[in-house]
């Protein structure tokens, strides 16, 4: 069931993708397939809310399987995206979570550009 203006758990899975694209950990081979998964899953919200379903974990992952033939390389980013996303497992871990995606802790707001 789609909760509209929540986070929910696909688009936590969607935030633990997009923090592990800012960060490059994804093989060079793959960075524009997640780009342009992620980008189709964003712009996607409206057929979500229309259908009132969001996809889960498995077949987040079964789509993501998809972008290589090479099992060995997929299979290491699959299971990586799958262990970070067992750490956020209590509302505490949650948070910190959130946190971290939330607050660049190098960001100084004098820097800015004007």
């Amino acid at each position: 069931m789609l909760h509209i203006g929540y986070i929910t758990p696909y688009r936590v899975i969607l935030l633990v993708l997009i923090r592990r694209l800012c960060t490059r950990d994804y093989p060079e081979d793959l960075i524009s397939k997640f780009v342009i998964y992620l980008t189709k899953s964003i712009l996607n919200e409206d057929s979500v809310r229309e259908t009132c379903s969001e996809p889960v974990l498995n077949q987040v992952l079964q789509d993501i399987r998809a972008f290589s033939e090479n099992e060995g390389s997929i299979d290491a980013t699959i299971i990586s995206i799958t262990e970070e996303l067992e750490t956020i497992d209590t509302p505490y871990h949650f948070d910190e979570f959130m946190a971290c995606t939330y607050l660049d802790r190098t960001y100084d707001p004098d820097s800015r550009l004007t």
